[in-house]
């Protein structure tokens, strides 16, 4: 039981690291414009203006005023709600961009966590601390990489960190119910985590 709960302050602490540290090395994106396709994908862009366009967005490519064949519904709802808010400051997409790459760096921990739990049984304690911790610096290494630039800097690269986001929820969803024995239950796990799948797939 202090195991657990050890375990579970490491986590938390370790989850406010990563979004401090996270949000720190993306913030000076936040002062950014509109720039390139951030144009037409988000100032001009019809389907995020009201919620009755929305399932318009599910049957039509990315844009209607170019020709994009890239199919991102997702990316277009994603627009809406921050269109709801912000209206056409690009602050506030800015800002969205930020929070759903820290998201999925956080569900990249968890994730990691979960996968290296097999080989926990091998080590001592203090190998299965090395395993968690390895998992937190991978995922903190991964959330600072400037190779994500394009993706949070980028109003229009938010598809990446979607389609990652929602990738990462269905893996986490599916591990989630292997071991759970109760039908209703498990079949739910199973029935989110497909539709984490769908979303990740319309995110990209």
């Amino acid at each position: 039981m202090r195991r657990l709960l050890d375990q579970s302050e490491q986590s938390w602490i370790r989850c406010v690291l990563l979004f401090v540290f996270g949000v720190a090395a993306r913030f000076p994106a936040l002062q950014g414009q509109f720039v390139w396709d951030d144009a037409w994908l988000v100032r001009d862009n019809p389907f995020i203006k009201s919620p009755l366009l929305i399932p318009e967005s599910f049957r039509h490519f990315l844009s209607l005023n170019t020709s994009s064949s890239h199919y991102r519904p997702v990316q277009n709802v994603s627009y809406f709600f921050d269109y709801l808010i912000w209206n056409a400051d690009p602050y506030g997409y800015h800002l969205s961009n930020v929070f759903w790459h820290v998201g999925s760096g956080l569900l990249l921990y968890f994730l990691l966590q979960r996968l290296l739990e097999p080989f926990r049984e091998r080590f001592a304690e203090d190998g299965s601390r090395l395993l968690s911790a390895s998992a937190f610096f991978v995922a903190l290494i991964w959330i600072v990489h400037p190779v994500h630039s394009a993706a949070v800097d980028y109003i229009s690269g938010r598809a990446d960190s979607l389609s990652f986001f929602f990738a990462c929820s269905a893996w986490l969803l599916y591990l989630r119910a292997r071991p759970v024995r109760s039908f209703s239950w498990r079949f739910t796990l199973h029935g989110l985590a497909a539709i984490s799948a769908l979303l990740a797939l319309c995110s990209r």
